[in-house]
């Protein structure tokens, strides 16, 4: 089967001029699998955590969940060519925001992924110049969870601070 996978990756790399092209999540899970064994040791089978989508680029997370204590998670960029049809872009650094949660800047707004069954809110605040400009407080209904807040509307320099709550609105870290 894996043989069978990057015979057709072959192809699709030669006839796409060499980009790499997706045309479903197997096909990106794939992409991302290969990014990350290029750069790191795993242990672990990766696999889908979910997708965000903005305009016409997606970010694809996944995870590999190598032990019940550690997990890591990684994204890689796409941009959509034709319907159904998403070249590879980059891998996307993703950041600990704590136990089980990550995120990123990307698009013009912050990705949020989290995989902590503790957390129930996310409560994000913008500041800019020293102001509080919006807070938005999101809920988590189901883990694994991948958001992404569009900040798009905020012109100039500004900080997003994210704090993640339980049941009990108590900070977990």
């Amino acid at each position: 089967m894996k043989k069978l996978y990057f015979i057709s990756m072959f192809f699709i790399f030669i006839l796409t001029g060499c980009s790499i092209v997706a045309v479903n999540n197997e096909d990106m899970l794939a992409i991302l699998s290969e990014e990350v064994n290029k750069t790191s040791i795993t242990t672990g089978i990766i696999k889908e955590v979910g997708i965000v989508t903005v305009d016409d680029n997606l970010l694809f997370v996944g995870m590999d969940d190598k032990s019940t204590l550690t997990t890591d998670y990684y994204a890689a960029e796409f941009m959509k060519i034709e319907d159904n049809k998403y070249e590879f872009v980059k891998m996307v650094k993703l950041h600990d925001y704590g136990w089980q949660i990550v995120g990123t800047h990307w698009a013009h707004g912050d990705v949020i992924v989290c995989n902590n069954e503790k957390v129930q809110l996310v409560q994000i605040v913008i500041q800019q110049d020293g102001k509080i400009q919006r807070t938005e407080e999101i809920e988590i209904l189901e883990i694994p969870f991948i958001h992404y807040v569009d900040l798009s509307d905020i012109v100039g320099d500004f900080n997003s601070k994210m704090t993640f709550l339980d049941k009990d609105r108590n900070e977990i870290r």
